[in-house]
């Protein structure tokens, strides 16, 4: 995964899978690398508070999310925000996507082991909320006003809407099989949504929670 901080003065990049897993920390308009730090375990979610002063990212099988301090354009140490006890293979839950409000208040991930969506209270890093998903998640986002939380539902095909103001589920959009990676559009007011099985991707107008369009992304009709 990689992220851009809220200025564009930074670009986090998280390198996951079978041999050393690390972040790294970039500047993009000179493009350097300016810091790196080596994960035990680490599965896509990446994200930046909106100060710009700590980057949260997932501690896949190990349960947890790592919020790395950024000073002087350096990763620092680590506060461990655990979302389990205990890590695999006892309690699996494995975070996936995470989203951090603008306030940098609370942070919602998601996950693809339990399935299930964690709310966690910054200020003292504890889960404050947890609320079981349809089917493994994969990627979350926020409204740009922040009160509805769209969830890619990686295990079935749709996205699932959490009100951060009641906190409940409001609403399942349909889209196409094996729903990843969202992208709002600046105002929020559309949804893109790619689609892995089907090579597509679902258009969800905002305003009324449904796929208006589904575009094909494959090599061949």
């Amino acid at each position: 995964n990689i992220q851009l901080s809220a200025s564009g003065k930074l670009l986090a990049v998280t390198n996951n899978g079978q041999s050393t897993q690390s972040v790294q920390l970039i500047d993009p308009k000179n493009e350097k690398l300016l810091d790196e730090r080596v994960i035990s375990k680490s599965w896509y979610g990446l994200a930046f508070s909106h100060d710009e002063k700590t980057l949260y990212v997932s501690g896949g099988n190990d349960n947890r999310i790592l919020g790395y301090h950024i000073q002087d354009n350096k990763i620092g140490k680590a506060d461990t925000i655990k979302l389990a006890p205990q890590s695999w293979p006892k309690n699996k839950v494995c975070p996936t996507g995470i989203a951090v409000n603008k306030s940098d208040t609370h942070l919602y991930t998601v996950t693809k082991e339990d399935s299930s969506l964690y709310v966690v209270n910054l200020k003292t890093r504890e889960v404050i909320k947890r609320v079981k998903l349809p089917a493994e998640a994969y990627s979350c986002i926020l409204s740009p006003d922040n009160k509805s939380l769209y969830i890619s539902i990686w295990g079935d095909e749709k996205v699932v809407v959490y009100s951060t103001v009641t906190g409940n589920l409001t609403k399942t959009i349909k889209t196409g099989n094996h729903p990843n990676e969202l992208l709002l559009n600046k105002k929020g007011t559309y949804l893109f949504v790619a689609n892995a099985n089907d090579n597509s991707v679902s258009v969800i107008k905002t305003a009324i929670e449904k796929t208006i369009e589904t575009f094909s992304t494959s090599l061949y009709p």
